[in-house]
């Protein structure tokens, strides 16, 4: 049961970046997928910060490479 809610609170998780990232890219829009990772570099970044959470330039990198990439990945589907 506990996991269940815990797969539950990620997917949101995800909904809500996701949503970020479109809101990010309405601001913002990105033209090619350099400008779509330095805009999801920044989001992580001021989430980060926003959590008074240290991460380091690799963690933000890594992070929004994957959401990224979960991005791309969506929209082949």
């Amino acid at each position: 049961m506990a996991s269940e809610i815990n797969n539950v609170n990620m997917i949101r998780k995800a909904e809500i970046e996701k949503n970020s990232i479109n809101n990010i890219q309405r601001i913002n829009p990105a033209k090619t997928g350099k400008d779509l990772l330095s805009a999801t570099r920044e989001m992580v970044a001021q989430e980060f910060s926003a959590l008074n959470t240290k991460a380091s330039t690799a963690q933000i990198d890594a992070i929004a490479r994957a959401i990224v990439f979960g991005l791309i990945k969506e929209k082949e589907i």
